[in-house]
């Protein structure tokens, strides 16, 4: 992608993938030393190998301090992904997508609500230190919504995500054991089901460019990217497990739906616009294993169920 036009200028960056455009590919985000962002579309399309347009410089104007480090994930599970910025002072800050599936629109300072610069009063220092490095990731145990938060110190940290108030501090969690210690300055943790055995591996990165790999027992499913429930028992969709032929029945009072597949991994790979009770015949690309199906309906509200595809 080229970010070497950038020496002498940028460094330290930082990586996020998200499908911002509703075009069915990860676009990317990256975080630098100086806090600003850069943007790419990717425009190689649904399951193709990535190419991007020239990156933009300072995305939306989005600065929220030293050493930015981008996740993208819908918080608030109204369809439009949001963003997540951690910084060198050790909070994260929480911006609300305000745009569409298509066309996201972020206000560009934290303070203003909705928009949070304390995320859950998330404090990745250590006392007595004033740099903490927070590097935040997101994923669903149990029907909880979790951050976890890689740190200056070496640490991996893990809270659960009030999502009621977001500026509510957060309840610790020990979903992470005391034995994820010591893994070197600047932890940075990223999630993925690498050998495909239904539960998610861990990736720590660190200051010294290493990377640390674990296994978890958390199902692969827990890595959508995602934070409040939404209502699921409003949403029926059968035979499931399917070989690629479903029939779907949603709530009557809205009219259209935008109907999204999303992966294990938080992409999305199909999407169309769908009446209430339809049928639906699966893109013959789509593997087999968990999908959620998210319909997002003509007034922003969400429902999703998970689907399991089992090809013939």
């Amino acid at each position: 992608m080229n970010f070497s036009q950038f020496n002498g200028q940028s460094w330290n960056f930082s990586p996020t993938f998200g499908d911002l455009d509703g075009d069915g590919d990860l676009d990317i985000l990256v975080g630098e030393e100086f806090g600003t962002i850069f943007y790419a579309e990717n425009i190689g399309g649904v399951n193709e190998n990535f190419r991007f347009n020239p990156i933009q410089t300072n995305f939306m104007s989005i600065d929220p301090g030293q050493v930015s480090i981008p996740y993208l994930v819908d918080v608030n599970r109204d369809g439009l992904i949001d963003l997540l910025v951690g910084e060198r002072n050790g909070n994260i800050n929480y911006y609300q997508n305000l745009g569409t599936p298509t066309a996201p629109r972020f206000e560009a300072d934290s303070k203003i609500a909705p928009n949070t610069e304390l995320f859950g009063r998330i404090d990745a220092r250590e006392p007595g230190f004033v740099i903490g490095s927070s590097a935040p990731v997101v994923l669903v145990q149990n029907g909880k919504s979790i951050i976890l938060v890689g740190t200056e110190n070496g640490l991996l940290e893990s809270y659960q995500i009030d999502e009621k108030n977001y500026s509510n501090s957060f309840e610790a969690t020990d979903l992470l054991t005391t034995s994820l210690s010591n893994l070197g300055a600047k932890t940075h943790p990223a999630l993925a089901d690498i050998n495909n055995d239904g539960k998610l591996e861990m990736l720590v990165g660190n200051l010294r460019g290493g990377l640390n790999l674990f296994s978890t027992l958390f199902s692969s499913q827990d890595v959508v990217n995602s934070a409040s429930p939404t209502p699921t028992a409003l949403v029926r969709v059968y035979p499931n497990p399917s070989t690629g032929h479903v029939f779907v029945d949603a709530p009557q009072h809205h009219t259209n739906y935008l109907l999204k597949l999303i992966d294990p991994l938080g992409r999305l790979v199909f999407q169309k616009t769908f009446s209430a009770q339809s049928e639906l015949t699966l893109p013959s690309y789509l593997t087999k294993g968990w999908y959620v199906l998210v319909l997002v309906s003509d007034t922003g509200i969400s429902y999703e169920e998970k689907l399991l595809l089992s090809k013939p």
